[in-house]
């Protein structure tokens, strides 16, 4: 709705550094409001909502559900540690997919979200970073192999290799949309693929670079560099076709 959900760091006179979810309310985008927030047991490295629970990787100290049904006073129903480093995550049909890093993907049941239950492990990644899940197949990007793992889920205790889609770069984090599967790839930009077509010919679409956080590029265009305001910049992108790019607006 209108709420955002935030996971902020900040240091205390006596105890350091200490770690909240806060939630805001942006009916008013000029004016957000804070509402409650709740303390977390590390930092907040990536958030999700479904329904009234909030999902939030904490990297080295697992990941954690928080009930916002009421978000005046916001809930921790539990904290779940896992054996490698928790980053990006999937929910779907109160199932949670994992990227644990060295842990691979690790597969949740969180029905039950004061106590989630592992289903299954998944460890043909060297550094999973993030899934995305479509239907019945779930994608792992492996970071430091430079590749997206395609696995079967239809068996959710045991998930099976389908094949490793290699990637220009690092893939950190990836969106599933109308049959492609969007994949930002370090400092070379984004990839893109079609989904459900043989192996051989499921290379990308296209690779665009934008300058953002984790998406960097030295040349723009017919290999013009980006002058210095337009680095760092969030970057708006068209495209008819998946494969020819226009700029639309730097902000």
């Amino acid at each position: 709705g209108t709420l955002a959900l935030v996971g902020v760091q900040t240091t205390a006179p006596t105890i350091g550094t200490v770690y909240f979810l806060r939630i805001f309310d942006c009916a008013n985008p000029n004016e957000p409001v804070a509402l409650g927030e709740v303390r977390l047991p590390a930092s907040a490295f990536y958030i999700d909502v479904e329904g009234t629970h909030a999902y939030l990787s904490l990297l080295a100290s697992g990941f954690s559900i928080v009930d916002v049904s009421d978000p005046l006073a916001p809930q921790i129903r539990s904290t779940t540690d896992t054996p490698g480093n928790a980053r990006k995550f999937t929910i779907a049909n109160e199932v949670m997919f994992l990227a644990d890093v060295s842990g691979g993907m690790r597969v949740y049941s969180v029905t039950n979200a004061s106590a989630p239950s592992l289903v299954s492990v998944f460890t043909n990644t060297a550094f999973a970073y993030d899934v995305a899940v479509i239907d019945s197949t779930a994608y792992v990007a492996n970071e430091f192999r430079r590749h997206v793992v395609e696995v079967d889920i239809s068996d959710l205790t045991a998930p099976k290799l389908v094949i490793d889609h290699a990637q220009l770069d690092r893939p950190k984090s990836m969106t599933l949309r109308d049959g492609h599967l969007y994949s930002a790839i370090g400092t070379s930009g984004v990839q893109i693929f079609r989904l459900g077509e043989p192996a051989a010919e499921s290379i990308n679409i296209s690779v665009r670079s934008m300058a953002a956080t984790l998406v960097i590029q030295t040349v723009k265009g017919g290999g013009e560099p980006f002058t210095e305001n337009e680095l760092t910049r969030l970057r708006l992108l068209g495209s008819s076709n998946l494969v020819t790019w226009d700029e639309m607006n730097i902000s």
